[in-house]
């Protein structure tokens, strides 16, 4: 009974973690739009920021995701980095399902 309670809270716990990856991702691409925008439009400006000024909530955003990946994105039943995807169905390290 407890190893069946054990894996269910991996599982609502990643659950959570996904949750925290898609939020992750938005931001992300939130924060990049204004270089992207700029970059396949011919607008001198979006936002009120050039396309040289658009670069730094780009890398923001990439550097925030870098972060998250390293410190969030954690399987836990392992706390190891469980493989990229939002479909993955068990932990590439212990193999612990996390769906």
């Amino acid at each position: 009974m407890e190893n069946k309670q054990a894996k269910q809270n991996v599982k609502a716990d990643y659950v959570k973690i996904l949750w925290k990856a898609k939020l992750a991702s938005l931001v992300m691409i939130l924060l990049s739009f204004p270089r992207l925008i700029l970059g396949f439009t011919d607008l001198d400006a979006f936002l009120g920021m050039s396309y040289e000024t658009a670069l730094l909530p780009m890398i923001l955003g990439f550097v925030a995701y870098i972060i998250f990946a390293k410190k969030v994105w954690r399987c836990p039943a392992c706390n190891q980095f469980p493989g990229g995807g939002w479909t993955r169905v068990e932990c590439k390290e212990c193999k612990v399902a996390l769906k």
